[in-house]
């Protein structure tokens, strides 16, 4: 065993003592050597100064939920959080979990780890050599015309949602932006005289999608009709933005109720994305409405529609499509 594979396998506190132990040596001989002092008394302790991090970056409080839950869960559970120990972890989870999953463990505790380190809260980043797992794309499922309309006509059981359900429903299908994004929609931000709304992203993004008259219309007298001192769109009773986990809830009883898959907010901006390209829009715009940081990704998600544009394209203009057979001897 090498000394780095000892270092790894040694608890944090005692890498500690001897990280400091070697630069005292080395200082007797001269040599000034640097290390992070790390002063939290547990990992646990860094989890409200992560999600604060987490929550000034911008991220979902979904995301953020998500990771300090995961990150609490293995460090509770007792996991050894070294650079061996973590891939000991790992290797445990293959055919327990889906590789979605532990993707989502590995991100959550290279995020956290990471913000240790650089914050010089603690002395390592196990992590900072374990590959994120690679995970199989999935396909899309995209919702088909009919059941986005049988969504908009649905009729709730609780008739103080409808207009709300049926606006949102209608915003996500027409521009495509994600449920946390229509959430939070200011009333300030519509601007009707243009036609589009500014919107908050990924990463406090702002960007303006262009709203069709239909859906501008249903705005404007959803606002006539609820007013609010509230700034959202969307406000509760008390004023807050959109319950994100309550709409989902109410969206999966309405599929329930009318007898067809189970359609999420986000695949209605699938919806929106496979619809703008089928018919023609340019990639650039398309990926500039869904907030993506590069058009790559937008391309990488949609890439089965250009796909099947190139098979009609070359069945329609291959050089050897008007060829005589070439199977031989006919």
């Amino acid at each position: 065993m090498n000394l780095q594979d000892l270092a790894d396998q040694l608890k944090p506190a005692t890498r500690q003592i001897l990280e400091t132990l070697a630069a005292q040596l080395a200082a007797q001989e001269g040599i000034n050597v640097r290390i992070n002092d790390a002063f939290l008394p547990s990992l646990e302790d860094g989890l409200p100064l992560w999600a604060s991090a987490l929550t000034s970056e911008g991220r979902s409080q979904r995301t953020i939920r998500v990771y300090t839950s995961t990150v609490r869960r293995i460090l509770r559970e007792g996991i050894e959080t070294s650079s061996l120990g973590l891939q000991a972890y790992f290797a445990t989870r293959h055919g327990n979990v889906s590789a979605a999953h532990i993707a989502t463990e590995q991100k959550a505790l290279r995020n956290f780890f990471s913000f240790l380190f650089k914050q010089g809260l603690w002395g390592l980043n196990p992590m900072s050599q374990i590959a994120i797992i690679k995970q199989p794309k999935r396909i899309r499922e995209c919702p088909t015309d009919g059941q986005v309309r049988a969504l908009l006509m649905h009729r709730l059981f609780r008739a103080r949602d409808q207009a709300k359900f049926v606006l949102v429903v209608g915003l996500l299908a027409d521009t495509g932006m994600r449920l946390s994004e229509a959430g939070t929609i200011k009333r300030a931000h519509i601007d009707f005289a243009a036609g589009r709304i500014k919107i908050l992203g990924k990463g406090n993004k702002e960007r303006r999608v262009p709203v069709s008259g239909v859906v501008l219309g249903a705005i404007a007298n959803y606002m006539e009709q609820h007013p609010t001192t509230s700034p959202y769109l969307f406000a509760s009773a008390e004023g807050r933005p959109l319950d994100n986990c309550a709409f989902e809830r109410t969206m999966r009883r309405a599929c329930v109720e009318l007898k067809i898959e189970p359609i999420t907010p986000h695949q209605l901006r699938h919806f929106f994305a496979t619809r703008m390209l089928e018919r023609g829009a340019k990639l650039e715009i398309v990926s500039y409405m869904l907030g993506h940081s590069s058009v790559g990704i937008t391309a990488d998600v949609y890439r089965h529609i250009t796909d099947d544009e190139m098979r009609r394209e070359y069945d329609r203009f291959a050089p050897a499509a008007s060829q005589p057979q070439l199977t031989e001897g006919k």
